[in-house]
């Protein structure tokens, strides 16, 4: 199996005044083939590992940080980066979903994986 594209939908909301906005993120196969090739190489399906990576990244990784949040709210506003302290509290991540597009030499599968956060 082969991931041909990625794309996650992260629904940040403001914890000051409960604004929510869509952070979408695209990336295309070629920035995804190590991540698939690293995948593979310890016997891992690429497609959960992706998924596993992405929801850590938001959940306890960098982008859990009020400070990258505050940034990709604004920009998801059309606004400038706000320069967030770091912190734990500003944002919140309300639901992430995740479209991991995949070619098989047998058949053509888009898989949808979405997940409420809580």
């Amino acid at each position: 199996m082969t991931v041909t594209a990625c794309k996650v939908t992260v629904k940040l909301r403001r914890t000051s005044d409960g604004a929510v906005r869509d952070v979408v993120q695209e990336w295309s196969a070629s920035s995804l083939e190590a991540n698939a090739r690293d995948a593979a190489r310890h016997g891992e399906d690429p497609v959960e590992s992706m998924r596993d990576g992405i929801s850590y990244l938001w959940e306890e990784g960098n982008y859990a940080c009020d400070c990258n949040r505050g940034d990709f709210f604004a920009r998801a506003g059309g606004e400038s980066d706000p320069h967030q302290p770091c912190g734990d509290f500003a944002y919140e991540v309300d639901d992430i979903t995740i479209y991991i597009a995949t070619v098989d030499p047998l058949r053509v599968s888009p898989i949808l994986l979405t997940g409420g956060h809580e």
